[in-house]
């Protein structure tokens, strides 16, 4: 019997809907932008990953867990700090609508 050994990398995306940065009010349509471009909603999780391999993006995002952040990599006074392991939380200062950080798992 052969083994096959399977690694899954997940690639997470900045999706912008069609009306503009920033216009995405709810998680159904988040949802929905991600389900037009063959995703789903990225994770805490898939955005450290992915941060990990270079992700860098001063935006906020709906993310699965209903919360809109970002990750940074480098310093930015705006952004943060660029720490390890860290997802900022943009709702925080306000924001109720957000762009969408959209997953695919890539083998």
């Amino acid at each position: 019997m052969l083994k096959h050994d399977i690694t899954f990398f997940v690639s997470v995306a900045h999706v912008r809907s069609n009306s503009g940065r920033y216009q995405i009010p709810s998680m159904t349509e988040t949802q929905q932008e991600c389900e037009a471009r063959g995703m789903t909603l990225a994770s805490r999780d898939d955005m450290l990953q992915s941060r990990a391999l270079g992700l860098d993006v001063c935006s906020c995002g709906w993310l699965s867990d209903n919360t809109i952040g970002r990750v940074v990599r480098t310093f930015d006074p705006v952004c943060g700090f660029g720490n390890d392991n860290v997802v900022y939380t943009c709702g925080d200062v306000g924001f109720v609508s957000g762009d969408a950080y959209c997953k695919r798992q890539i083998i």
